[in-house]
This record gives structure tokens, C-alpha cells and sequence, in this order.
């Protein structure tokens, strides 16, 4: 039986994001599927020889990362490493704003200052961490002393070298892309969470964590004169100063509803009674919570092709728009929920049945070149 360490930050649990999810789905859906054993680990000294590959999640947790990889190495496993990686520079630019405690609105004019900024900040002083050359340098490391690069697309991929100065065309022997994904239809219960929650009819829902990067004062700002349209937020405080702004605008609309981290299980439901799905974030690769939604026959809107691998997962599924112009996000936003067409062409797309032959393809790969 082959066996497989899937390392990830410690917190995995307590921080149920993305890449959580992308792990224990793997984990899920391969052993499932093959003869194989995967162990979810947290910490390098968890790491033995037992193991015949270490895959790894993550360049963002840098620290733990490059722990996972350098133990790895002197056990002389075979490596994995799963990116999980987008452009950072719109997430480095959060502390401007929230300098002014989030009371600018975030245009295309002000956040091109914003990144001239901040690009200045992190080559003369280094700073923020993941625009500078540092940062380029490790991302590079973890490519060398990877035997496989697995983005979750195409474009992640040529993001991913073109920072790390890496030519990816001439390193294809060594990337396979595998795809995010979903529960197929029918893995998964749709549940009475109307009642359970009070939810309105017909509401614009978005999932994820209430912080900068997700935009959702971009949301509340475009829809602030139509009213007579409920919105719902479901996540988890990420950035408590960001959600006291949120709050305070939210409260002033009037029919905007949080609700805090719920049962993953139930999230499928949301999706299934809402209107419209939408997340207008600054970094996703590609954003889990769009493909769910997707999968749920739910409609969507997504950021333009700067923030997320759009034309991968999204091309004639999902209508985008720039998250930096509140007028584009009104008119997108109002189009589409007055629409009456209904989304049925994206179900079991992408599954995890299909992200898991993916993942073993490529553990076989590496272990063919042993």
C-alpha cells in the first residue's frame, strides 16, 4: 500500500479554508478510489520514512512549509507541493486602507496607488513579505525542491514561475496541474436551513471569511440603494476591523444578514436556496466557494481574470466583473439576479472524484522516476 504524508499548517482545523478543504478531500477521495493510505500531518517531526512522498500545501505558510520540505528532503521522500498560489499584491495593500479604517473605497484609480505603493515599500525595504525578492527567492527554493508543482490551473502555474523568474515552459517534466474541485451531485444533503436560520427569499449569498481580500464592502457599496434585496454573508470574522466597517455599512442598508461559521455539510444548502452567488475577491485560485456554488445550480459572479484562473474554471459558466468598479458590480450584479435564466450546464465539472485520479497520476509519476 502506498502511503502518503499530506503536510499542512497546524491550524488546518481551526482555520477551515481552502486549502483545508483541498486536503481532506484528497485524503477523502483517494483513499476512496485506491490502494493508498493518506495521513493529514502538522508538523515536520511527524514526517518518517515510512512515507514514500510528502505532499505539501501551501507556499503562502512559509515557515512551515519550507520545515516540511527540508525534512522531506533529508528522509529522501519523494516531494509534492501543491502552490495554492495567486498574485499577491492586492492582498499586500489591506494595511493602507486599514490605516484609514477601511472608509476608502476601492476603485481601479485608488488601489493602482495603493500597489505602486506597495511594490516601492517591499523592493527598498523588503516589505510586505510576499512582493518582495525574498519572497520570489523562496518560491523559487520550494520549485527546486519539488520532484512535482501541482497549481490548480494553468495560469496559477505560469503566475507561480513568472515570480519565481523560472521559465515554465521549459520545466512542463515537472508541474502537473490538478484541479480544485467539488462534492459531485448527489454526495451531499441539502438540508432545511431556511427555517434554521430565518433566510428570505431569493437573497444574494456569499461564503467566506469576512476580511479585505474578499471585497464584500465593494458588494454592500454597488447594492446600497436597492434595499428590497436581501444579501447574506456566511463566514467567520477573519479581520475584526474590516467586519466592524462591514457591520456598521450593513446596519445602515438594512436587509444584510451574518451568519457565522455553520456546519460544511450545510454549506451546499445555502447555495441551493440562493438567488445569486457573489465573490468579488482580489485573490482566489480559483475559489472553492464558486465552484460549490456552481455545483449547486446556483448562478455566480466572479472577479475578472486578474484575480482568479477564470478562463480554467469559469469560461461560459460564470459572468465576471472588476470588483474595483462599483458601478460594473451593480449593473453585473442586478443583470443577473433579475435574470431568468438557470445554471445547469457546470454539475460534476469538476469532482474530487477526478482531482483524486489527477493527485495519484502524479504520485505515480514521481515514483516512476524514483
Amino acid at each position: 500500500m502506498l502511503r502518503v504524508a499530506l503536510c499542512i499548517r497546524p491550524t488546518y482545523l481551526t482555520k477551515y479554508g481552502g486549502d483545508s478543504v483541498q486536503v481532506l478531500k484528497t485524503k477523502e477521495y483517494l483513499e476512496k478510489k485506491y490502494d493508498i493510505l493518506c495521513e493529514i500531518i502538522t508538523t515536520p517531526n511527524q514526517l518518517t520514512s515510512n512515507y514514500s512522498i510528502a505532499h505539501i500545501f501551501n507556499y503562502a505558510t512559509i515557515y512551515e512549509t519550507t520545515a516540511f520540505i527540508k525534512k522531506a528532503k533529508s528522509l529522501n521522500l519523494k516531494i509534492i507541493t501543491s502552490s495554492i498560489y495567486w498574485d499577491y499584491s492586492y492582498l499586500a495593500i489591506s494595511s493602507l486602507f486599514s490605516i484609514f479604517n477601511y472608509s476608502i473605497s476601492l476603485s481601479e484609480n485608488i488601489v493602482k496607488i495603493a500597489l505602486l505603493m506597495v511594490k516601492i515599500s517591499a523592493r527598498l525595504f523588503k516589505k510586505p513579505t510576499f512582493l518582495s525578492n525574498r519572497f520570489s527567492n523562496y518560491i523559487a527554493w520550494c520549485i527546486a525542491n519539488s520532484d512535482m508543482v501541482s497549481p490548480n490551473s494553468v495560469e496559477e502555474g505560469k503566475l507561480l514561475f513568472e515570480f519565481a523568474n523560472i521559465n515554465y515552459n521549459c520545466n512542463s517534466n515537472k508541474i502537473a496541474i490538478i484541479y480544485n474541485a467539488t462534492d459531485s451531485v448527489g454526495n451531499y444533503k441539502i438540508f432545511n436551513i431556511k427555517d434554521k436560520y430565518h433566510l428570505p427569499d431569493n437573497y444574494i449569498l456569499q461564503v467566506g471569511r469576512i476580511e479585505f481580500i474578499k471585497n464584500q464592502l465593494n458588494l454592500l457599496k454597488a447594492l446600497e440603494k436597492h434595499k428590497e434585496i436581501p444579501i447574506v454573508f456566511v463566514g467567520a470574522v477573519g479581520e475584526q476591523k474590516y467586519y466592524n466597517r462591514l457591520r456598521k455599512l450593513a446596519d445602515k442598508r438594512g436587509n444584510v444578514i451574518f451568519i457565522n461559521n455553520v456546519p460544511h455539510d450545510e454549506i451546499y444548502s445555502f447555495y441551493h436556496y440562493a438567488k445569486l452567488h457573489v465573490l468579488l475577491s482580489l485573490r482566489e485560485s480559483p475559489g472553492l466557494v464558486s465552484l460549490e456554488a456552481l455545483q449547486s445550480g446556483c448562478k455566480i459572479i466572479v472577479s475578472d481574470n486578474r484575480f482568479l484562473p477564470y478562463d480554467t474554471y469559469f469560461t461560459d459558466y460564470a459572468i465576471k466583473c472588476s470588483p474595483l468598479n462599483l458601478k460594473n458590480i451593480e449593473e453585473t450584479v442586478l443583470n443577473e439576479y433579475c435574470s431568468k435564466t438557470e445554471n445547469t450546464l457546470y454539475r460534476n465539472k469538476f469532482t474530487w472524484e477526478k482531482t483524486a485520479d489527477q493527485t495519484f497520476a502524479a504520485y505515480l509519476s514521481v515514483l516512476d522516476h524514483a
